[in-house]
């Protein structure tokens, strides 16, 4: 019997037997007073016999099932209505009239049937009524619905066993503990995540196990925060698995209630590494875009900035904020025609990354080029294209120096062409030379005077040909006494051709001057390319002053000058070399870099850039240094420091009389396959008293001296010959003989050829053309060097 009752009015159960009784025994018959007590009962009651069968029921009990009276009387309790649903509630009845019957209290709960075919929970319970002799006379079945109540535990139970099932399929750990820090409960990603086993917190597992120690005490006064109501933020922790290992999680955790009093705690923790990671990974990505060479830009997928990096606003003098939603296309130069754009819209849009040159123009105006990767960005999810992203490099620079080191390289072919003709060149020069050194002892006094010329001439060409291949930087140092003044002098006529007539020149000299260890040739080059810097500095005309003077470096020129740019020079005399314009004069920057590697303030047709490194080099491969003193619009000196020779004299020395000849009677071999040379040198050797034998070529020269190396004393060896070259040959000479005496020629001194000369054995190097008088005297010192 089921109802959805209003609010029960409960009638006490000793009431309800002595009212059943009385109504049995004093008032029997009178049926109404018995029924009008049962029916005015909320609850569903009836009178049953003592085997089950119905005498009676209440009105409400009857009302739930839409029933009569006459519809149940005199059937047994287990077989009406209510309970016909099922065979199992059927079965439950039967047994409860049973057991009361033998006079036992049964209290039970079941489904009964109603009215409309639902079901309806009720709680219910049949009294025995004994006669006076304790025999059981009548059963009193009685029940309440309690379908809401079951209804309700039923929904609880559900709700129960979803949050239960949502709380175990969650990916991050579910945790509650007790007000002692216990941990009652742990879904199963909390087991996985830290590595214990239900039976691991079955036991009592405080929560600080799963905190690294450093970090516990923090976490104590999180919980205790939690503990009193108050607001706990999400908070970061290092957390500990069982197996020790370390790794970061984020924790929150709210209060849990019982009866409305604190109980504990309830959380989750959520293992952040990969976050943590990826945090990292992007702080390095940030840093590395904003501490880039190279400019970023990226742009929206309409093209408007939404970041550059601090290499762009160096690069293009904008500031973030000045580009931040422009268009990139305010750095256009109009270098580059619509079609350019259009192809690089194009390649972008349809996915690709796009990789060009670009002319731009810089905030201040300046145009600039720079090579650009543009690249789309799409979106995960749409595969649509969201941003753009350009690596942009600032290639000015590169590209000023790739036009002047293809200059650098063109003067470097220039170079070895020189070479090449220096050496030919010389030769000629030397048969020239060679002969008319000959012709004078067996000319007529009137004839002296023309060979005298001729020589003269000759010598002009081979110093012409130094001063080439010195500015061809093919040159070997030739370290010297030399007095500058001299240099300084036969300098000015080339000068003169290279100086426009705008400019005019000034000789400041002073007479007594020290002498320097330096190479003349270097000096020259020095001189050439401080000139060639001044003129370039006054494109109007103006005035070049080159001047010589005495110097001293002492504790307060080096304190004054050298400290503050840690330079060092040994103290003592020194002569000072200056070379002054009226020019466009320098700023500090530009002063700063004029002697780095292909700097240069004019254009790239101008020069190599390497005229004023070269300079530093040349000064400083003398033991010197240079300053630069420079004013804008007043002109710039520069101011060159060289050590004076040790006990020089004030004036330069006269040259000693080179034009006597030594002489001698060993035996000599020529190799060179120039004929008219062998012819030259073999005559000059002869007149000297010398024997000669002569080749033309390195084999040929090598089976000469395989058969009469005893015969022969030293060896002439020119170095360039077809064939087997003069290096080649020295060493196969040195194989037939090692102690033989060998002498290398060369049309000119190429830098290095005096130490390649020594190491690999030969005794001295003799560069041509030579006057007969140095040849004799390079013979005999080595000959007599025993």
């Amino acid at each position: 019997m089921a109802l959805i009752s209003p609010i029960p009015i409960p009638i006490p159960i000793p009431f309800k037997r002595k009212a059943i009784a009385l109504c049995m025994k004093k008032f029997r018959p009178p049926q109404m007073f018995f029924k009008d007590i049962l029916n005015g009962m909320l609850t569903f009651a009836g009178v049953l016999t003592p085997d089950g069968e119905v005498l009676f029921a209440n009105d409400t009990a009857l009302k739930i099932a839409g029933i009569k009276l006459c519809d149940v009387q005199g059937k047994m309790f287990h077989d009406t209505f209510w309970f016909q649903h099922a065979d199992e509630s059927r079965r439950i009845i039967k047994n409860a009239v049973e057991n009361c019957r033998a006079g036992k209290l049964v209290k039970q709960e079941i489904k009964t049937q109603t009215v409309d075919g639902s079901l309806m929970w009720i709680e219910y319970s049949i009294h025995p009524i004994f006669d006076p002799y304790g025999k059981v006379q009548y059963l009193v079945p009685e029940g309440r619905d309690i379908t809401p109540r079951k209804t309700a535990e039923k929904a609880k139970v559900a709700s129960e066993t979803r949050y239960r099932e949502m709380v175990e399929a969650l990916p991050m750990a579910v945790f509650e503990s007790d007000k002692k820090g216990y941990i009652t409960f742990a879904n199963q990603s909390g087991l996985e995540l830290f590595g214990y086993s239900t039976e691991d917190f079955a036991q009592g597992l405080p929560v600080l196990d799963l905190i690294a120690p450093e970090e516990r005490q923090k976490s104590l006064k999180h919980f205790d925060r939690i503990l009193n109501c108050k607001n706990a933020s999400p908070d970061k922790y290092l957390a500990k698995r069982k197996d020790g290992t370390l790794f970061p999680v984020l924790y929150h955790a709210s209060i849990l209630l019982k009866n409305n009093k604190p109980a504990g705690t309830r959380g989750f923790a959520v293992d952040i590494t990969d976050r943590e990671k990826k945090q990292k990974e992007l702080l390095i990505l940030s840093k590395c875009l904003e501490q880039a060479g190279e400019g970023v830009v990226i742009t929206d997928s309409n093209a408007n900035i939404t970041y550059v990096n601090p290499a762009f606003e160096k690069i293009t003098g904008y500031s973030k904020d000045e580009v931040i939603g422009q268009n990139p296309r305010l750095l256009q130069s109009k270098k580059h025609d619509p079609f350019f754009y259009k192809a690089m819209w194009d390649t972008l849009k349809n996915g690709d990354t796009w990789s060009g040159h670009f002319f731009n123009k810089k905030k201040d105006g300046t145009l600039y080029e720079e090579d650009a990767t543009i690249s789309p960005i799409f979106d995960d999810n749409t595969g649509s294209i969201i941003n753009y992203i350009a690596a942009k490099k600032d290639v000015t620079g590169e590209n000023e120096i790739k036009a002047m080191l293809w200059q650098a390289q063109r003067l470097e072919t220039v170079g070895t062409l020189a070479g090449g003709i220096a050496h030919d060149f010389n030769n000629l020069l030397y048969i020239i030379s060679g002969n008319t050194e000959l012709l004078k002892d067996q000319a007529r006094p009137e004839d002296k005077e023309l060979l005298q010329e001729i020589h003269s001439a000759t010598q002009k060409g081979t110093d012409l040909v130094k001063k080439i291949l010195t500015f061809s930087r093919k040159a070997e140092y030739n370290l010297q006494p030399t007095h500058l003044n001299v240099v300084v002098e036969q300098t000015l006529s080339m000068l003169e051709r290279l100086i426009p007539r705008t400019l005019e020149i000034t000789l400041d000299l002073a007479e007594d001057v020290y002498t320097v260890n330096a190479d003349p040739g270097s000096i020259e080059q020095v001189l050439t390319n401080l000139a060639v810097n001044a003129r370039d500095a006054m494109p109007d005309g103006g005035k070049l002053v080159i001047k010589t003077e005495n110097g001293l470096i002492d504790e307060a020129f080096q304190e004054k000058y050298l400290k503050a740019i840690n330079l060092t020079a040994v103290k003592g005399r020194c002569i000072i070399l200056s070379v002054s314009d009226t020019g466009q004069g320098m700023d500090d920057n530009t002063r700063e870099h004029i002697f780095d590697p292909f700097f240069t303030k004019g254009k790239a047709q101008k020069g190599t850039g390497l005229g004023l490194s070269i300079v530093y080099g040349i000064v400083k491969a003398h033991n010197g240094f240079i300053f630069c003193d420079s004013e804008i619009n007043k002109g710039t000196t520069f101011k060159i420091y060289l050590p004076a020779c040790d006990g020089s004299e004030l004036y330069p020395k006269k040259e000693k009389d080179i034009s006597t000849a030594l002489y001698g009677k060993e035996t000599i071999l020529i190799v060179d396959d120039e004929k008219s040379i062998l012819k030259v040198m073999t005559a000059m050797l002869n007149q000297l008293g010398y024997e000669t034998v002569s080749t033309d070529s390195g084999t040929s020269a090598l089976n000469i001296y395989s058969e009469k190396n005893n015969e022969i004393d030293l060896i002439l060896l020119d170095l360039n010959m077809p064939g087997m070259d003069g290096w080649r040959c020295l060493k196969e000479l040195h194989k037939i003989n090692a102690d033989a005496k060998i002498i290398i020629l060369s049309g000119y001194a190429e830098k290095g050829l005096i130490k390649d000369t020594l190491d690999k054995g030969a005794k001295a190097a003799i560069v041509k053309p030579v006057a007969m008088a140095d040849l004799s005297k390079t013979i005999r010192k080595v000959l007599d060097e025993g």
